[in-house]
């Protein structure tokens, strides 16, 4: 408990906390608050960013913002698989 208390003085370790829960919420709230799929065609190719795509459009008019988002969640299962079965050896 000691130990934990001088983490939480440290900025980094809160800055850090903060930013993997979001990532994590984010990952996990997604497929149910989603707007768009993210290997749908919904726009035109190489749309700048806008109110509609976050992040603009890639060569084949799929949403980018929705594409980073999907890709968050298989980047967080492989890093808590990654995670997990190093610690289980």
């Amino acid at each position: 408990m000691k130990q934990f208390k001088l983490l939480l003085k440290s900025r980094w370790f809160v800055w850090g906390s903060v930013t993997f829960i979001l990532f994590v919420l984010v990952g996990i709230i997604y497929p149910i608050i989603g707007s768009s799929d993210p290997f749908l065609r919904k726009g035109c190719p190489f749309e700048p960013p806008s109110s509609t795509h976050w992040l603009g459009t890639n060569s084949e008019g799929q949403d980018m913002f929705a594409r980073l988002l999907y890709g968050l969640r298989a980047s967080l299962f492989v890093g808590v698989a990654a995670g997990t079965s190093a610690t289980a050896e």
